[in-house]
Parts: C-alpha cells; sequence; structure tokens
C-alpha cells in the first residue's frame, strides 16, 4: 500500500435471517498520520468514531486501518493525540484526503513535565517528576557503542567506567547504586551490588528510554534516591531484518544482527549484539593489554488478545529473554572477571474483570560472576551467584476527580557466595562460604485528586499522595569461616542469622497547570521519604577504619528526605518560517541522607568495604533550555547542573557542576549531533592496604562528541552509514594506569528492511 494514500475498499457479506437475504457493506479507511509541520509519521494516534466503540491507533509508521459499518458512515472520525489539535473528519470527506496532517500544539497540561515526547507513559501513575524521553529516532543511527554513552549527552547524567568495561549511570550527583535501571518496567538491579552495567543493554531492539530524576517513585520501589531509566522495547517488530557493523578506537569490533516478524496477532524477535575490544595501560606494551568480550542476546513474543494493531491500549501479553555474557581478562596479572545475566519476562496488560487497566509481571533474574585476581602477595578467586523471583501486580482506577493506582510487589532471592583469598600482608577474616536468601514484599497506592478548571488559563491540576511499605527479611546458612583468627571479636566478622526491616514512606506532591493552545506552564512542589536497603553481599562487609579491622558488618538502610521545585515551560511559534517552538526546565531539589552507605575499595583488590555514615547530603539545581528550528528538523540545547555535594567521600568521582550544549539536525537522510560538555573535578577515596583513605583527584575538563550519519532508502531497503568522534579534544588522564578521557574514534554501518 503506498504509505500516503487512504483508500476506500467495499467487503461484500451476506447472512441468511429466516428466508431474506440481507446485503450490507463496510467501509474500510486505511492512512497515513503525519506532524503537519515536519511531515513525520506520527505512531500511536486514537483514531475513533464519534459515538461508538470502534477505533484504532496509528502504527510506529503513523498507517492506520479503520473499518466502519455502512450504517454509521454519515458520523465523523476523531484524531486525538497528545501535543496536537484534535481533528475531526467525516466519514465520507476522509476520501478526498492523501494524508491526516495533525496540526502541533504544546504538550498538554498533565505531560508538561514530561520532555522529548507526547506520548503517554505507565512512570506518570507515580507522582510527578521530571522525566525525559529519548526516541529510538535519535540514537538508531547515530553510532553510539552503548546505552551508556547515549545517556551520558543529559546534563544530569554522570557515566563511571570501570577498569573491566563495566559502565555504569549516575544521576544528580549520587551513586550508581542510587538509580533503578529497569527493563519495562522490571527491576534489572543486581542482587550484588545494587548496580546495572548499562552497556549490556542493547539499542538495537529499544523502541525508547525514560529517564526519570529524583527519589519521587514508589510504584517502582522506594530504592531509587537519584532517579529511574526505564528501558522500553519494542515489543512488536517495525523492521524485519537488519545488521550494523561498528568498528573503531581499542581494535574495537562490535556486529548486531536483527529479525522479526509479525504474524495478524502474534509478533516475534530475535536480536543478536557481539564485541570486543583491547585496551592500553601506559607505557605498557600489546601483551599486557585489556581485554573485554561481550555478547547479548534479545529474544521477545508477543501476542495481541484484542486487535491486531500494536501500538491498541487493549489486552496484550509478552514475553521477553534477555541473556548477556561478558568476559574481561587484564593481562598485566593474568586477572579475569566473566559475568552472565539472564532475565525472562513474562508480562499481560489489558483488562482483569472489573479492572480496566492491570499490569501484571513475572520475572526471574540470574546473574553469576566469577573473578580471579591475582598480584604479588596472593591471590582471589571468588565466585558469587544470585538468583531473584519477582511478581507485580499494579492497577489504575479512575472515579473522577479521583484517580487511584495501587501495586504489590513479591521478591524471592538467593545468593551463593563462594570467595578464597590469600594474601600474605592482609590477615584473612570473615566469611568464606555462605548461602542467602531475602524476601520480600511491598504494596504502594497513588491517589490522585484530578480538579477541575478554575479559569480559562489556569487550573490547579492535581494533589497526589503516595504511601509505601516494605517488609524484608534476610537470612544466612551453611556459613563457612575462614580459620586462624585470633581476635575473638572479628570471628563472626559477616556472620548473621537472620534479619528483617519493616519501613512505610509516605510521599506529598501537589502542582499548579495553566497557559493556552500555543503555551503551557507547570510547577510542581515534591517531598517525601524513601528507605535503601543493603543488599545481601553488602552486609558481609568488614569495616576498616585507621587500619584497624570492625566486625561491624550490621550496616543500616539508608533514609532519604527529600523535597523538589519543578517548572516546565513550552511555547509553539507561529509565524516565523525558521522558529518551530521553546521549551525551558527548571529544578530546584535536595536530599538530606541519614546511615549513608560509603563504599571503597583496597588498591587492586576488587573486594568492597563499606560502612555507614552518620549525615550526608546533596543539592542543587538544574536549567535547561531548547528551540526547535527549521520545521522541527534541527534543534539546539544549552544546559547546566549544578550540585553541592560536601560529603566527597559518600559520593565519590561526582562532578559538582556539569554544562552542555547539544545541537541536531535531521535534514534529507543526514543526521548530525554535536555535544559539547563540561564537567568540573572528581574527588574520590581509595583504600590502602592498612585501612588508611587517600584522596583521588580527577581534574575538570572540557571535550566535544560528534556523530554525523547518512541513510539511503532503496525501495524497502535502508542503507546507513556513521561517524562517531568522542573527547575529540583528547583532554586524557591516567587512573591506575589506564588511560581516561582519551579520543575514540568509531564508524559504523549497516541496513535495515
Amino acid at each position: 500500500m503506498d504509505s500516503g494514500r487512504i483508500r476506500i475498499k467495499t467487503l461484500p457479506y451476506a447472512c441468511t435471517f429466516f428466508l431474506s437475504i440481507l446485503a450490507a457493506q463496510d467501509i474500510t479507511v486505511e492512512g497515513t498520520v503525519i506532524d503537519d509541520i515536519s511531515g513525520v509519521a506520527v505512531s500511536g494516534v486514537n483514531i475513533f468514531l464519534a459515538d461508538s466503540d470502534l477505533g484504532a491507533v496509528s502504527d510506529p509508521n503513523g498507517s492506520f486501518t479503520l473499518i466502519i459499518p455502512d450504517s454509521l458512515s454519515t458520523r465523523e472520525v476523531v484524531f486525538s493525540y497528545i501535543g496536537y489539535r484534535q481533528q475531526t473528519i467525516p466519514v465520507m470527506a476522509i476520501k478526498s484526503k492523501a494524508v491526516i496532517r495533525l496540526e502541533p500544539t504544546v504538550i498538554p497540561m498533565q505531560q508538561v513535565g514530561v520532555t522529548g515526547t507526547g506520548r503517554s507513559l505507565e512512570i506518570q501513575k507515580d507522582i510527578p517528576q521530571p522525566i525525559s524521553v529519548i526516541e529510538s529516532k535519535t540514537f538508531e543511527l547515530r553510532g553510539f557503542t552503548d546505552a551508556g554513552d547515549l545517556l551520558r549527552t543529559d546534563h544530569t547524567v554522570q557515566l563511571d567506567e570501570n577498569i573491566s568495561g563495566k559502565k555504569t549511570v549516575n544521576i544528580r550527583g549520587g551513586n550508581a547504586d542510587e538509580v533503578a535501571i529497569l527493563y519495562n518496567g522490571v527491576r534489572m538491579n543486581s542482587e550484588f551490588d545494587n548496580i546495572f552495567d548499562i552497556a549490556l543493554v542493547d539499542l538495537q531492539n529499544v523502541d525508547h528510554l525514560e529517564v526519570i530524576r529524583g527519589s519521587n517513585s514508589v510504584l517502582y520501589g522506594a530504592e531509587a534516591f537519584s532517579g529511574i531509566i526505564n528501558i522500553v522495547p519494542k515489543l512488536v517488530p517495525e523492521k524485519t531484518l537488519s545488521f550494523s557493523q561498528h568498528l573503531g578506537t581499542y581494535q574495537s569490533g562490535r556486529w548486531s544482527a536483527y529479525l522479526g516478524k509479525k504474524f495478524n496477532r502474534f509478533s516475534s524477535a530475535y536480536s543478536l549484539n557481539r564485541g570486543a575490544y583491547f585496551r592500553q595501560f601506559e607505557g605498557r606494551g600489546n601483551d599486557e593489554s585489556l581485554e573485554n568480550n561481550s555478547d547479548q542476546h534479545n529474544l521477545t513474543f508477543t501476542y495481541l488478545l484484542d486487535g491486531n494493531n500494536p501500538n491498541e491500549p487493549g489486552n496484550q501479553l509478552s514475553s521477553t529473554l534477555l541473556l548477556s555474557h561478558r568476559l574481561y581478562k587484564d593481562h598485566r596479572f593474568n586477572d579475569s572477571v566473566e559475568n552472565e545475566n539472564m532475565v525472562t519476562i513474562l508480562h499481560y496488560s489489558g483488562a482483569v474483570g472489573p479492572l480496566p487497566a492491570v499490569s501484571a509481571k513475572v520475572s526471574q533474574h540470574q546473574i553469576s560472576e566469577d573473578q580471579n585476581l591475582m598480584v604479588n602477595t596472593g591471590n582471589l578467586d571468588r565466585s558469587l551467584k544470585s538468583n531473584a523471583n519477582r511478581f507485580s501486580f499494579r492497577s489504575t482506577n479512575t472515579l473522577k476527580p479521583f484517580e487511584a493506582t495501587s501495586v504489590l510487589q513479591l521478591e524471592q532471592s538467593d545468593l551463593d557466595y563462594r570467595d578464597h583469598r590469600s594474601f600474605s600482608h592482609i590477615h584473612q577474616v570473615g566469611l568464606e562460604s555462605a548461602q542467602f536468601s531475602r524476601t520480600k514484599i511491598g504494596a504502594a497506592i497513588v491517589a490522585k485528586l484530578l480538579s477541575s478548571d478554575v479559569d480559562e488559563s489556569t487550573r490547579f491540576s492535581d494533589v497526589s499522595v503516595s504511601v509505601r511499605r516494605d517488609r524484608i527479611i534476610d537470612s544466612q546458612k551453611e556459613a563457612v569461616l575462614r580459620g586462624g583468627v585470633d581476635n575473638p571479636e572479628l570471628a563472626d566478622l559477616g556472620l548473621f542469622d537472620t534479619r528483617s526491616w519493616d519501613n512505610t514512606i509516605v510521599k506529598f506532591s501537589t502542582s499548579l497547570t495553566g497557559g493556552s493552545e500555543k503555551f503551557a506552564v507547570r510547577s510542581y512542589f515534591n517531598f517525601g521519604t524513601s528507605y535503601k536497603y543493603p543488599t545481601l553481599l553488602q552486609q558481609i562487609s568488614g569495616t576498616m577504619l585507621n587500619g584497624i579491622l570492625f566486625a561491624s558488618s550490621a550496616l543500616n538502610p539508608e533514609k532519604n528526605q527529600n523535597f523538589e521545585l519543578g517548572l516546565h515551560s513550552s511555547r509553539l511559534i507561529t509565524g516565523s518560517e525558521t522558529l518551530d517552538a521553546f521549551d525551558m526546565t527548571v529544578n530546584l531539589f535536595r536530599n538530606d541522607y541519614e546511615n549513608k552507605m560509603r563504599i571503597s575499595y583496597p588498591i587492586g583488590i576488587p573486594v568492597a568495604f563499606y560502612d555507614n555514615i552518620d549525615f550526608a547530603k546533596i543539592s542543587g539545581y538544574e536549567i535547561k533550555s531548547t528551540i526547535h528550528l527549521l520545521n522541527r528538523s534541527t534543534s539546539a540545547d544549552l544546559a547546566l547542573a549544578s550540585y553541592n555535594i560536601p560529603e566527597k567521600g559518600a559520593f565519590p568521582f561526582k562532578s559538582e557542576v556539569k554544562v552542555t550544549a547539544n545541537l541536531n539536525v535531521d535534514y534529507k537522510g543526514w543526521s548530525l549531533q554535536v555535544h559539547g560538555f563540561g564537567e568540573s573535578e572528581q574527588i574520590g577515596w581509595m583504600r590502602q592496604d592498612l585501612g588508611h583513605l587517600f584522596e583521588v583527584t580527577l581534574p575538570s575538563h572540557k571535550n566535544v562528541d560528534i556523530h554525523l550519519s547518512k541513510s539511503i532508502q532503496l525501495r524497502n531497503l535502508e542503507g546507513f552509514a556513521n561517524f562517531s568522534g568522542y573527547n575529540l579534544r583528547n583532554q586524557s588522564t591516567v587512573l591506575e594506569g589506564l588511560i581516561l578521557r582519551d579520543r575514540r574514534i568509531y564508524f559504523s554501518f549497516g541496513f535495515k528492511l
């Protein structure tokens, strides 16, 4: 079918009733919905026949099909989508239109906290909070090495990359274990250290990424003090086959392949991403390099229970398998770390009996990691295996002016711990092996009062109250202690029988909304508390201060009290051939911590030490302004994030100031992104063998990244080529012999059909 044309077909059918034959006709309306300014296809548009239950939703290409009985041909078809003026067209008049053009407006008041899209998000069932959405069209052809390099273009995000190639994301100056990483709403953080390696995310099958800032969520757990990153996959294939090859710095090579197919209501997709690279230490030869090999598999099945449109918000059942494997080798000392990560998800969304909007998920998360470290004074041989089974049930009910969303979450996780070490200069104490288990029950409710209009331009949009209660029970069995402990106070280091915690948190939010069709503004105020619990592995750590080891492994949960003020404004500019729209966002926040957990590592030994400090805090503000130009083919933004972090030891290697400037251009198959950024100095702490902490400083730096792509369309085949340059100013620095912030060049090419 020509995507730019609407066709009317007649489908004759007949039925016999008694001895009469009644003939009738259905009208099939097919077409494409596009943005009136940019000409880009608009997916997710609600298309329905007025005063009826007949409807459809435009697919990712903007196409739709609506079947209308001939008896209803005198009615009107309504096209409705967030961020666009609603359009109503008579059924018979729609014949003459080649395409349906929707005129953009500013995002409606309820959605102003979301930037980057007009779509409705599941996270918006929570209380208001700043959300950025990164659509797949912004990263599909730009050659990002992984999701970490994509996310670091955000002014509130800082990226850490350790010696093994593991990348972790920090938001608002917090630590990586304060960020919840979700895959379609399912938690991905490790049971070991509550961290997820964002480099393991294959962007090939990702529809969009949601970056949620702040500690305001209760629906996805109370432990995300800094924010949430939700990776939303493409459950229904938009393409049949794709392949890409990535080459560049560090002798790196990575290729990925994708195969997908839709069969009426059923669809499936499989993707494979495999790559490797080598990195040099300063002053070392090729035989003493770092080697990193990884591969990721993604398999998805989806069945649409009440329609064949992938964007239909009706009943849907999907299953997903994620499998990743990473092998890191340090050829200086023959060290190695091997990690395997597997997640299986079964997800139902739709109606259940009297409940109109339900989301039920069952998932299993398995992680295994083997660490082998050899130094002159001994070696470490550690094996960690975890298995977490989770169930989540969420329901949303609306009885105007009230809306209530409730969630029940159950989790049973187990950890198998084996740690064999022999260092001649360190007296070995604590657990050598043990079995751990954790049972977690959480329930939450978010209640909203959605008020009516105060006047034509202003309304008090909502008041939200959320409550969450968690109960956690930890147990340990089959514990084996290391022998030869002379100090009886250390004999049971890391040993515990059963621990349990019960905590209830409450959050409050209110927002004020105003504007017109061309202008919108929203402000909100949030405050509340949150708790974050030590993982099973963290609880067996000892604390070493001033060269003395203490058996204080009973870490306490962290408590966070936060408040946040936010303001977002959008203006649609008319009458200009150059300017299209302008957005601005301002956020002010403060987080106060009690029993803040601090982490440090001995030099050259990947064994973490944890302890609680009484108080810590982070406060700051974030400003971002964006302008859209030339029929939205070009955008430019300037952003500043400024934080006050008094306790550097609790938040190591975090810049207090980050400035970003981005230019994005899409024109006739060409795509350009220029990302300029500056980060202030970073201060962290490392631990000497005897337990003394010493300060390490990474200097401030400014740099530029560039991504230039060209795509070519040949019928159903689309090819592309990309150049990516990172840290082009080459302001490199060295940490533990490894060169950081150095210039990196990559080339990629591929096709899809």
